[in-house]
This record gives C-alpha cells, sequence and structure tokens, in this order.
C-alpha cells in the first residue's frame, strides 16, 4: 500500500514597526504518514540588492524554523542559532558577520510566530517572522493565525526574553542585555 501524501504552500513572513508583514520566502511542504512526517522546501524572494548576499543565511534561518515546527511541534522554548556568517563586504576586505537566534515560538491553529535575536557587527536587533502554516496539534487548538501587533509583541518578546537564563545569554553571547531589552528602536526594524 502507498503511503498518503499531502502539498502544502505557505509563507515566511518578517514583521516591520508599522505592523506591515513583507512576504520573505515560500515553503512547499510534503506531508507523509510516515516517518519523518514532512519534508520542506524553502524559496527565498528576492533579496533587495543591499542584503542580498544574506541568501544563505536566511536560508538557513528559515532552515532552522522548519526543523522547529517539523521537530518540536508542541514545544514553544526551544533555542536555535544559525552559524556565524561572514562576509567581505567593503573594498578594503572589511568582514562583516551576521547571526541569527530563535529563542521563542507563538504557536496558533493557523500559524507561528518565531522571536529572532539577529547579532551582526553592526550590533543586535531583534525580529519577529510569522509563518501561516496550519497546525493540527491540542496545544494550538483554538487559536487561529492573528495578525501580530507590534506593541503586544514587543511586550511579549521582553518577556521573554527576560526568561532567559544567564548560562543561555552567555552561550548566546549577548552583550549589553539589560540595556537591549529596554531600547525599543531595536525591535522589528
Amino acid at each position: 500500500m502507498a503511503n498518503a501524501q499531502t502539498t502544502n504552500t505557505f509563507s515566511i513572513y518578517m514583521m516591520k514597526k508599522n505592523g506591515s508583514l513583507v512576504d520573505q520566502a515560500q515553503v512547499d511542504e510534503t506531508r507523509i504518514d510516515v516517518e519523518p512526517y514532512s519534508t520542506f522546501t524553502v524559496s527565498l524572494k528576492e533579496l533587495p540588492s543591499a542584503i542580498e548576499h544574506m541568501d544563505q543565511y536566511l536560508s538557513d534561518l528559515f532552515g532552522l524554523m522548519m526543523r522547529y515546527e517539523q521537530e518540536y511541534p508542541y514545544t514553544c522554548d526551544k533555542i536555535y542559532q544559525t552559524k556565524k556568517y561572514e562576509y567581505e563586504l567593503t573594498s578594503n576586505g572589511t568582514r562583516e558577520f551576521v547571526r541569527g537566534t530563535i529563542f521563542h515560538r507563538v504557536l496558533m491553529r493557523k500559524g507561528s510566530y518565531f522571536y529572532v535575536i539577529q547579532q551582526s557587527d553592526r550590533g543586535v536587533r531583534f525580529l519577529l517572522y510569522a509563518m501561516n502554516r496550519v497546525h493540527h496539534s491540542s496545544c494550538a487548538f483554538g487559536w487561529s493565525m492573528i495578525m501580530p501587533k507590534p506593541a503586544e509583541e514587543l511586550k511579549s518578546m521582553r518577556e521573554e526574553l527576560e526568561q532567559l537564563t544567564i548560562k543561555q545569554i552567555r552561550k548566546l553571547e549577548i552583550t549589553n542585555f539589560n540595556e537591549l531589552i529596554m531600547i525599543d528602536d531595536l525591535f522589528f526594524l
């Protein structure tokens, strides 16, 4: 007997401060009724020329989101971190780096939000990614995909950050942690 297979397409969005969502990637999911149950193909949307060099980093970050969805469908407090990506961006050979850390997921019936710390030479910023993948887990029943509101998500992000242990903060190499969670400008750039 052949395995039952279904396909599903959904998007990954990044939230801006004004509350608008920017479409970042399309994900094709193939669901089957044997382990690993789902496989994913992530296709990045065309990146602006100023950040097109970050395609591998974003692919890694979005791949970690899909891994989170697959390996921890009922958990919201797993931490995933991309590798440190280094780029030679200037004519004098100056290197810059970027690394992303998923530190929390908000799980809903019709989607997920991922709270991400993005560290680079330019500093630290906190980002929110939204995914409109339908879940069927019991912990998600009763919740639809609610359009995020920046002020509410900022409050929730801060609460989640404050729950990190000192050991986690050191492992994630977050400097000036207390100042970072108090500065609104670092969120949703």
